[in-house]
């Protein structure tokens, strides 16, 4: 059965590093939601590659880019 993480400050060094062990795990490890304080642009990146179930943006005006 795959683990389904939820990353928090996926923008940041831990958060990066998860999405890179995801990569190399498929059949193990599945991204399932994402969150970022502001970083948008790396959100939108790792939104397309894991295309997870949840996505959260701290910064208000951010997470108006985002929707």
């Amino acid at each position: 059965m795959k683990k389904r993480v939820i990353v928090l400050g996926a923008s940041g060094s831990i958060g990066t590093s998860t999405a890179k062990v995801a990569r190399r795990l498929p059949e193990e490890m599945q991204i399932v939601g994402l969150a970022v304080n502001r970083s948008v642009a790396s959100l939108l990146e790792q939104v397309a590659e894991f295309q997870p179930e949840a996505v959260a943006v701290v910064d208000e005006a951010a997470a108006a880019e985002v929707a």
